[in-house]
């Protein structure tokens, strides 16, 4: 809800600082209303990090580079 999102994003700061500090880039979640709250608030405290789901680092694990020469199953 609108009206709470100030008091929110100010909670928010002790996960904000905790994410800071693990200096990684991504954080991984499969919850969608966590992947939409981590997205505000690393917004919000203009973090280096990005929020990908597990499901998206699984299918860019399984991507096989063109020309790897890897048979394709077809």
């Amino acid at each position: 809800m609108a009206e709470y999102r100030p008091l929110r994003l100010e909670s928010a700061r002790i996960k904000a600082d905790q994410l800071r500090a693990t200096g990684a880039k991504l954080v991984c979640t499969m919850c969608h209303n966590c992947i939409d709250g981590l997205t505000d608030v690393i917004r919000h405290y203009k973090l280096d990090m990005k929020v990908v789901q597990v499901l998206d680092l699984v299918a860019n694990a399984m991507l096989i580079p063109a020309g790897s020469g890897a048979v394709s199953g077809k």
